[in-house]
């Protein structure tokens, strides 16, 4: 049985400490430590941590004097451990009791550990009170030579929950980034290591991830210039994420699919439309893929019409194309189209209840405000489960 240290940065946390932690006591198989890095919480959060800390002798809170984010708390965290393995978890989730006796397992059938930088699973989401939400956001095994570039083309797949980290990948390779925001550090980590190592999966939901209006991961990242999105791409040579991403094991269509999405990305949309008109699949998925980002490029040039006539034509060959059935809505409402708009966005809510473009826009629809100034066009595919945000 490997000995396992368990992490939790906290801030703020009082809501949700005692659960996080209880979810940790309770496993099927016990960890070796637990450390709580109180980040300096203005809240009760050390007191209730320091109350279950006289109960449980393998516990080690550490409080921080000033505020330093959770990747100083992680990193703080990690240079404390006496484990190599260190299970994450943030302070507001929750394990499944079994998760580090399945991790054990995984680590014990697994050839050449010295390769393995990380384990993650699958995660179902809560609410603030802790009630499930539908679907499961599942992961997949990424093996060293395709880790970097599916990483790079869907940067949600980890969540740091639940996550086994092996701490002589970032003794080598480097921690936490304390300069990133806290919506992006853990992708910056994440993609450093693929590079490297190979990344584990166990498909099973081993952690319930909350979702609320305060938690690190609240946010998706919109890529603009400056952002920290953008701040972690620029680390990367072009030509780099181009052979990344291609000589993963999918079709080529699908490979330079995603490529083109990343030179969105980059705001090379003239070269991604490029790329584009050579392809040709007798695929219906990848036919409204090649369509879609057509459609997208025409966006970015405010050529409305042109675009409009690729979402229509999306539909006709896939009627349950979620992001199409948003945009178009929008192009509509811009055209005061409001009734159509409205039987748009209520079957992309149908096909997705908790997608977020679609419900601001819903609600855009019942406001007197303008609407053109603050739609919500979706400019990547969907994913089959939606990440959900409360509030």
């Amino acid at each position: 049985m490997y000995k396992i240290t368990a992490i939790i940065p906290a801030y703020n946390a009082e809501l949700f400490i005692e659960a996080a932690l209880s979810s940790v006591f309770e496993q099927t198989y016990s960890v070796d430590e637990i450390i709580v890095v109180n980040d300096c919480s203005q809240d009760d959060t050390s007191k209730v941590v320091n109350e279950l800390s006289s109960l449980h002798e393998n516990i080690h809170v550490y409080s921080l004097g000033k505020n330093k984010g959770v990747s100083y708390a992680r990193n703080f965290g990690l240079a404390k451990a006496r484990n190599n393995w260190i299970l994450f978890l943030d302070a507001d989730d929750v394990l499944e009791p079994n998760i580090v006796e399945k991790a054990n397992a995984y680590l014990e059938n697994s050839d050449d550990l010295s390769k393995l930088a990380m384990i993650h699973t699958s995660y179902k989401q809560i609410d603030i009170e802790g009630n499930i939400f539908d679907g499961i956001i599942k992961g997949k095994e990424l093996k060293q030579g395709e880790a970097f570039g599916e990483l790079l083309v869907r940067n949600q797949i980890i969540t740091p929950s639940g996550l086994l980290l092996n701490k002589e990948f970032v003794l080598k390779y480097g921690n936490f980034n304390e300069k990133l925001s806290s919506k992006n550090e853990d992708w910056d980590l994440w993609l450093r290591l693929s590079q490297f190592g190979d990344i584990g999966y166990i498909d099973e939901p081993l952690v319930r991830v909350r979702r609320h209006n305060s938690n690190a991961t609240r946010v998706l990242n919109v890529v603009v210039a400056g952002s920290p999105e953008q701040t972690i791409l620029d680390q990367y040579n072009l030509d780099v994420i181009r052979a990344a991403i291609l000589c993963r094991s999918y079709s080529k269509v699908k490979n330079i699919l995603d490529y083109v999405s990343m030179l969105y990305r980059f705001q090379k949309w003239r070269e991604g439309v490029i790329e584009l008109e050579q392809l040709v699949s007798e695929d219906v998925k990848e036919k409204s893929s090649i369509l879609f980002l057509k459609a997208v490029y025409f966006l970015h040039n405010e050529q409305f019409e042109a675009s409009k006539s690729l979402f229509e034509q999306i539909l006709k060959i896939t009627p349950q194309h979620g992001a199409s059935l948003n945009n178009l809505a929008v192009l509509n409402a811009m055209n005061s189209n409001f009734l159509q708009a409205k039987h748009l966005l209520e079957s992309a809510l149908d096909l997705n209840p908790n997608y977020m473009d679609a419900i601001i826009n819903m609600r855009l629809l019942h406001t007197d405000g303008e609407f053109r100034n603050s739609y919500r066009f979706t400019l990547r595919e969907l994913r089959p489960v939606l990440l959900s945000y409360e509030g």
